[in-house]
């Protein structure tokens, strides 16, 4: 199985790129956030990270080319060996644009200029979805998202080191929680935040949410609606992705990417039985937060969404 890379789009007037060097060959291994290359676009270089593990496969531009955003570029083995002509497997774009991947300019320096990393686990999905199906049968519009978004913000009230930024004479703890919701749209990425978020209900911070999303489609958001979040969820499950890594959002800790829920086999009380799976991600800024904050932040989560209890329905 392996994944594309496609050119980024690195800014909002960008529609082309050229290679100017490949940092890696072809089979080398790489990591989570190593340089696989340096682009130019506007007389400017920026430099192309790596969002997952794996080999580096066929390089399909070479350094010179000019190719529009979107090209793939290259491809990312998971092992040596694997073969692209295997028309059986399923192909999955490594996300490389801001938020579904491609990081804009100021999110490049920041994943260059401070250490960072990336906690995952698997979440048992069945109890959530069995609620948005009674939800929906009532007549009430609950998606699975709205209630990552009401866990995060729980989980965040727990672990209120998850809720900062860097500022100028360092950590900044936010006493308000304001999420912010990576999307993907036609028009380019865009976050819309939702404020206040610590006394809100289930219900307020869906029905809030689903207004911000569809006027963010319509691109008629406020200035201040896409500013001043304090953590952000990127959600790509809709587009079948599995898990993936994304870019913190500077000067805030922390991001969580959620991938689709799954079936897949899972073990309870010694038995296999099915299961709907789902991978959350956190990647975290080293200088605010270490692997035990993000270790327990996530371990909060996952809880909150497997026994989902009356706190992800009246807030605190």
């Amino acid at each position: 199985m392996f994944n594309e890379i496609v050119m980024p789009k690195l800014s909002e007037k960008m529609t082309e790129g050229s290679i100017i060097s490949w940092e890696k060959v072809s089979g080398d291994q790489v990591e989570p956030g190593e340089i696989l290359a340096v682009v130019e676009t506007d007389g400017q270089q920026m430099t192309l990270p790596s969002f997952g593990s794996g080999f580096l496969g066929q390089l399909l531009v070479k350094p010179g080319d000019t190719v529009p955003v979107g090209t793939v570029i290259a491809r990312m083995e998971r092992s040596r060996g694997d073969r692209l002509e295997d028309k059986n497997r399923n192909i999955r774009k490594t996300p490389m644009e801001p938020e579904h991947a491609a990081p804009t300019p100021h999110q490049c320096n920041a994943l260059h200029s401070s250490p960072h990393f990336a906690v995952s686990v698997h979440i048992e999905m069945e109890g959530v979805e069995s609620l948005c199906r009674t939800f929906r049968e009532d007549g009430v519009r609950i998606t699975v998202n709205d209630f990552i978004i009401k866990a995060s913000v729980v989980a965040l009230l727990k672990f209120p080191q998850v809720n900062s930024s860097l500022g100028e004479q360092g950590a900044i703890r936010h006493s308000h929680i304001n999420i912010g919701i990576a999307l993907s749209l036609q028009h380019g990425a865009v976050t819309p935040v939702l404020r206040e978020c610590s006394e809100k209900s289930l219900h307020d911070l869906a029905r809030e949410s689903r207004n911000l999303m569809e006027r963010a489609r319509k691109g008629t958001l406020t200035p201040l609606e896409t500013t001043g979040g304090t953590f952000t969820v990127a959600n790509l499950g809709m587009y079948g992705v599995d898990e993936y890594v994304t870019i913190v959002r500077h000067p805030e800790a922390a991001v969580l990417a959620v991938g689709a829920v799954r079936n897949a086999p899972i073990v309870a009380e010694g038995r296999v039985i099915p299961g709907r799976l789902m991978t959350a991600t956190l990647s975290a800024d080293h200088r605010l937060l270490d692997g035990a904050d993000a270790g327990l932040f996530m371990a909060e989560l996952r809880r909150l969404l497997e026994h989902p209890s009356p706190v992800l329905f009246n807030g605190k």
